[in-house]
């Protein structure tokens, strides 16, 4: 017997009663039928990220283009007989108050015991040694549009929208989320289906990416563009490897309910490096010779809005998959296989019967005015002040999570033990930008690297920098500049140890080839 402790929901759980929804599925383990969304060919818009018009849509992010890998649906999982569970959460998920002891030894470890009831029904036939986690009951109203669908104070959505915990926090404006699930399907054109079914050695996500909890209206100022319904396929690793170097990724994972987390835009400075971030966007500056007359993206109280393509993403953690009083809730999973959980975890990460505390990202802004990248790009005049990606550098130490925004800690879900969590935060990064175990292709992994900000990566000693350059042939050394920064920046002999674009500098560091100091 070991102790449970029940303080784990899953996000399926908040949707059907904790959030004032009446949707079946959540971001939790199961929601409906997909009915045919299993379809694996350009299941998710490569990178092209974000608002149309209020975005560079037009190839200037797409890091990926279409995406096929990992996407695709496997084969022979094709529901003809495995069990299918009409409800992901057993009864009395939410136990923050204490543990339940059950006798035997303490493990320490946040335990779902089983985030599928009992209960299963048997639709007969043959069994294909999937397990079918779906169910065919979205529990959404059908209802006909309404002037909900232009005027948000004619909506009946009841998801507050979410406020900034501190300096680092989000600034963005954002969309009062005044959609219910019923009438955000009313406007979107239909209601949320996705499904989750287990194979032996993945987690396939199925989804049509409309929301199943309260929403915005789209368009609207900041975004352009129309949420309409997907056929999207995600196949996740069910066992992760871990791998404890962190690569930068496009997408780094797929909440419960099927919706994708991808956390960078596709806006940047003059068509050149420097990234918009999403969170603290408040409009291109002056001085940016691609004009933009709105002063957000649009995105609603869940940080989520809707690319050309029509689908809805979050790029932070949604406000109404989450209960009014801090909980553990697992929101979705990342691309290596890894669970995400939502702002909450507990104050030690070895004792599950600690306190629950919100997550903070371990990322600062970096000192002093904008530096040249050394790319060639046009540098944005003016401080780091978080108005780009480029802006934040991470401090270990600042926060509670690492580079990647997780950390090494024990869930059992389902039976299976992880060593380790993602989380969304209300400070930058906001949500994962990187991975440490191996991800699947959709994930867009663009490589190593230990700042997914992009910029030079800071550092006291050279050991912080074993993660920064574990790609570069002689690693790199702890560099003080010129402007009293430190960074990592990359040994070399020649410049054949160097990236494109660097040359091996006098102080056998690589800089770059217009000069200065290491990147």
């Amino acid at each position: 017997m070991t102790r449970v402790f029940a303080s784990v929901l899953l996000a399926g759980a908040l949707v059907a009663s904790g959030c004032g929804t009446d949707s079946d599925g959540g971001g939790g383990a199961v929601t409906g039928d997909t009915g045919g969304t299993d379809d694996a060919g350009g299941t998710s818009d490569g990178g092209a990220e974000d608002s149309g018009g209020t975005e560079d849509t037009g190839g200037t992010e797409d890091s990926g283009g279409e995406d096929t890998g990992g996407t695709e649906d496997t084969g022979g999982t094709e529901d003809t007989g495995a069990d299918v569970v009409e409800d992901a959460m057993p009864d009395a998920t939410e136990d923050t108050g204490g543990t339940e002891d059950t006798g035997g030894e303490d493990t320490g470890a946040d335990v779902i015991e089983d985030a599928m009831p009992d209960a299963a029904e048997d639709t007969g036939g043959e069994d294909t040694g999937s397990e079918d986690t779906g169910g065919e009951d979205t529990g959404i109203d059908v209802i006909e549009p309404g002037d909900f669908c232009e005027d948000p104070r004619a909506g009946s959505g009841t998801t507050p929208d979410p406020r900034p915990a501190d300096a680092n926090s989000f600034t963005t404006e954002l969309v009062a989320c005044s959609l219910s699930p019923a009438e955000a399907a009313a406007c979107y054109g239909a209601a949320h289906t996705s499904r989750i079914r287990l194979t032996d050695t993945t987690i396939e996500i199925t989804s049509n990416a409309i929301p199943n909890h309260d929403a915005g209206i789209f368009p609207n100022d900041g975004n352009p563009n129309r949420v309409s319904a997907q056929s999207l396929s995600w196949s996740i690793p069910l066992a992760p490897t871990w791998v404890g170097e962190p690569a930068t990724v496009r997408i780094p994972g797929v909440g419960l309910n099927g919706i994708k987390m991808e956390p960078e835009t596709a806006e940047v400075y003059a068509d050149g490096s420097w990234r918009y971030e999403a969170l603290t966007f408040m409009g291109r500056l002056p001085s940016d010779p691609i004009s933009m007359p709105v002063t957000s993206l649009g995105a609603d109280c869940n940080f989520a809005h809707v690319q050309p393509t029509g689908e809805y993403h979050y790029h932070g953690n949604p406000t109404a998959l989450m209960p009014d009083a801090p909980a553990r809730v697992q929101v979705g999973w990342a691309a290596d296989g890894y669970p995400i959980f939502g702002r909450y975890g507990h104050a030690d990460p070895d004792d599950a019967g600690s306190a629950l505390v919100e997550m903070d990202g371990s990322y600062r802004l970096r000192a002093g005015m904008r530096a040249a990248l050394g790319d060639g790009s046009s540098t944005p005049p003016g401080a780091y002040d978080g108005t780009f990606v480029q802006d934040w550098e991470f401090a270990a130490g600042t926060g509670d999570l690492d580079t990647c925004n997780g950390r090494e800690e024990t869930n059992v879900i389902d039976g299976r033990t992880y060593e380790y969590a993602y989380y969304l935060t209300h400070t930058y990064p906001f949500m994962p930008r990187c991975l440490m175990g191996e991800p699947a292709d959709f994930a867009g992994a663009t490589g190593g690297g230990g700042d997914p900000g992009g910029g030079p990566v800071s550092c006291e000693t050279d050991r912080d920098c074993d993660a920064a350059c574990a790609d570069t042939p002689r690693g790199c050394e702890c560099f003080e500049t010129p402007r009293g920064e430190s960074i990592c920046a990359p040994i070399c002999m020649s410049a054949d140890d160097c990236p494109d674009g660097f040359l091996c500098g006098r102080e056998g560091l690589c800089i770059p080839e217009m000069g200065g100091g290491p990147p």
